[in-house]
């Protein structure tokens, strides 16, 4: 930014020390050719820089954008991706609350049948132990019958040693079925535990799911974070770089007025010699005038929306579209009052045409014509280019009466009105 202060500062001054070489002067345009080529030269180095940072600024943040929604469709991802894993999380808890339940009551059911076993099996033993010490079958039944003191105690005994095996036989037909009902117990508790364990193995493996879909997420949140700020930097960056822009435009347009002010002042001075000395060059009238370069316009002089700061401003003359490199010429004869490069126009020759008209011509790749050099209306004075801001080559043509711009069709079968008319806030923004 200094680079470009200073060059512009040079230029300046130089165009308000000098009034820009009209004829008079042409004694000093060697030494004035130098210092042109020095702030020239300082304006392209700090152009350049300017430019690379602006490129930078707007890669960035373009890049920021897409890496920005690539990022959040990322994370969006990723906590439906979560949110899916919570969701059979919280499926996988109830259902192994309900086999764990399961468990519990198969657990219960086999303990209460390995119970009543052992109370059957405590019985059975008991009564085979009787069985066995009194001889067993229907010589035991008779050997307690015998033991009885009288009739009526042995028909007793008898009966009750009959119940006493019915009993025995029930209870060990009890003691089959439960048997089986302990078998049955016994593999409806394994296959419940193996459900159990199988659940376990699938929660845990869901719980290292939401474990890495929840670490992405937060990542990408993080790198969501990361791209907004990007994205606020490069267009913190970008407004800057527009700021400064417009603070150059200012400049150059103050500059510009300066140029026609002074150009108009020197005009109006060597009018008034030549006419104190009775003659002088013979200068065209300001009616007549030849279109300057081989193409149409693209765009017309006055209010328009500028390309490159998405700003109104007023378009201080006519832009033609033609070809790089085609012939630009004298729009009128004149003298070469200045050969001048700024950040806006680029390189730009300005012609004194006598009768108060000074034309410009910009956006030129180089220079043809010098400081002080009579040109003739038709005379090839340079080049179609895009020096400076153009968003392609063309010419910019300007004509000035007094130094005061005008639309240049007003030469060309157009009405004569000022630039300032044209524009409904006034030449604020003239370029």
């Amino acid at each position: 930014m200094r680079l470009r202060r200073r060059a512009l500062s040079a230029l300046l001054t130089f165009c308000l020390v000098t009034g820009l070489g009209a004829p008079a002067m042409a004694d000093s345009t060697t030494q004035r050719k130098k210092q042109v080529d020095a702030a020239i030269a300082q304006l392209k180095a700090s152009l350049g820089e300017t430019s690379a940072q602006l490129s930078a600024a707007i890669v960035a943040l373009a890049s920021a954008k897409a890496s920005l929604a690539e990022a959040e469709a990322g994370v969006r991802s990723a906590r439906a991706a979560l949110a899916v894993a919570q969701a059979r999380d919280d499926a996988m808890v109830a259902q192994l609350s309900a086999a764990l339940a399961d468990e519990a009551r198969a657990q219960r059911q086999m303990d209460a049948i390995n119970a009543k076993i052992s109370s059957a099996q405590v019985t059975v033993d008991a009564i085979a132990n009787a069985a066995y010490r009194s001889g067993g079958g229907d010589f035991g039944q008779l050997a307690v019958a015998l033991q009885a003191s009288s009739p009526q105690q042995f028909t007793d005994r008898i009966v009750l040693y009959q119940t006493a095996m019915q009993a025995s036989d029930n209870i060990i037909r009890e003691l089959q079925v439960s048997r089986a009902d302990q078998r049955q117990a016994q593999a409806t508790l394994a296959a419940q535990r193996a459900r159990v364990a199988a659940m376990r193995a699938q929660s845990a493996a869901l719980v290292r799911q939401k474990a890495a879909l929840s670490r992405q997420a937060q990542a990408g949140e993080a790198r969501v974070r990361e791209l907004v700020t990007a994205r606020q930097q490069a267009a913190r960056d970008v407004a800057a770089q527009k700021a400064a822009e417009q603070s150059r435009l200012a400049q150059a347009i103050e500059q510009s007025k300066v140029l026609a002010r002074q150009i108009a002042a020197e005009m109006a001075r060597q009018e008034a010699l030549r006419a104190s000395r009775g003659g002088g060059r013979a200068f065209l009238p300001t009616g007549s005038l030849a279109w300057p370069a081989p193409g149409p316009i693209s765009d017309g002089a006055g209010y328009r929306v500028n390309p490159f700061t998405g700003s109104p401003s007023c378009h201080a003359g006519v832009d033609i579209a033609a070809g790089y490199g085609a012939p630009i010429v004298a729009a009128a004869s004149g003298v070469v009052v200045a050969t001048v490069y700024t950040a806006w126009d680029g390189y730009t020759t300005v012609i004194d045409n006598g009768g108060g008209m000074t034309t410009w011509y910009a956006h030129q790749p180089g220079y043809l014509v010098h400081v002080g050099q009579w040109v003739a209306r038709g005379q090839v004075i340079g080049r179609v280019g895009a020096s400076g801001y153009a968003t392609g080559p063309h010419l910019h043509f300007g004509v000035a009466l007094s130094g005061v711009p005008y639309d240049p069709m007003g030469w060309f079968g157009g009405p004569r009105r000022t630039i300032q008319s044209m524009c409904p806030n006034g030449p604020e923004a003239v370029m």
